[in-house]
């Protein structure tokens, strides 16, 4: 078959699998639908860790309350970080 031959059966079976995917598989999990309810995690610090249980990250406040966000290395170091600074706009 053409490359050509070969272009057009792909894009015709593919549409003709996504007309039968709906009816033929499951349904997938997912969101419901139609409930309108937001799900919402909330806390006040993130902790990201490694494969190992050792932290790797932070995301939530220092101590003084001020947003931040922290990369440390396996030793603990922090390696990045970066904290909310209001600058106030010159007028």
């Amino acid at each position: 078959m053409s490359q050509r031959g070969n272009l057009i059966l792909s894009i015709f079976l593919g549409f003709c699998g996504g007309l039968v995917t709906p009816y033929v598989s499951p349904k997938l999990a997912g969101a419901e639908e139609g409930r309108g309810v937001e799900r919402v995690v909330s806390a006040q610090k993130f902790i990201l860790v490694n494969d190992h249980g050792v932290r790797a990250g932070v995301f939530g406040f220092d101590k003084k309350g001020t947003p931040e966000i922290m990369l440390v290395d396996p030793a603990g170091n922090v390696i990045w970080s970066t904290r909310l600074r209001l600058i106030p706009l010159a007028h």
